[in-house]
């Protein structure tokens, strides 16, 4: 009859090691302290809806350091380019663009979205950057007009949400001024709402405006 052997040294450290990896992957809540200060460090960080300062008027604006945007990118110039290889000369007005502008650290992502057949028109954006709060303000712009905050608003300045993202009600085909306040800084991006590949080749070369 065989004896069984006694357990070897190996054996036991293996035995250790799994059960010391088991009792690793439990995981434990963090402490209550600690969890009431991230969530006072946040609520530090993003002031909330509520406690968000008053729209600025064109007295404080006036006021706050004025930044100009540059284009870097704009979707309707690669649509122009694509038109040109198939001897067409201008661009669906029913397709969506997309313009990039840098300022200062900051980029600003612009969304047109077709409405409606293009009888409307969705104007959405996001600022990336270090700004935690501010304002969007869509203007029109009488054609030849240079665009500016004097001009006529369209709706009330809407405040960025958490992720500064804004989005204003549809407005139909035109010039318009976007402008961007925070409470340091404001800046006007001027926006051609329905253009088509003509128009964007008629566009200054520096990229000041966008008709």
């Amino acid at each position: 009859m065989n004896t069984p052997l006694p357990p070897s040294d190996e054996n036991a450290e293996d035995n250790a090691l799994a059960e010391a990896l088991a009792a690793s992957r439990v995981m434990e809540d963090a402490p209550e302290p600690l969890v009431r200060r991230a969530i006072d460090l946040w609520a530090q960080a993003r002031p909330a809806a509520g406690r968000l300062s008053p729209a600025p008027t064109a007295a404080t604006v006036g006021a706050l350091r004025k930044l100009v945007a540059a284009l870097v990118f704009d979707s309707a110039e690669r649509g122009l380019v694509a038109a040109g290889r198939r001897g067409t000369s201008v661009i669906s007005q029913l397709a969506s663009r997309q313009m990039l502008f840098t300022l200062e650290g900051r980029d600003i992502d612009i969304r047109l979205t077709p409405l409606e057949g293009g009888t409307r028109w969705a104007v959405s954006g996001q600022v990336l950057g270090p700004d935690a709060m501010g304002w969007a303000d869509l203007r029109s712009v009488p054609r030849g007009d240079e665009p500016s905050a004097h001009s006529a608003p369209v709706a009330d300045a809407l405040p960025w949400n958490e992720l500064a993202e804004f989005e204003f009600a549809p407005v139909t085909g035109g010039d318009y001024c976007l402008c961007l306040t925070t409470p340091d800084w404001s800046a006007d991006i001027p926006l051609a709402v329905g253009v088509t590949a003509q128009d964007v080749g008629a566009r200054p070369s520096d990229g000041s405006a966008l008709r």
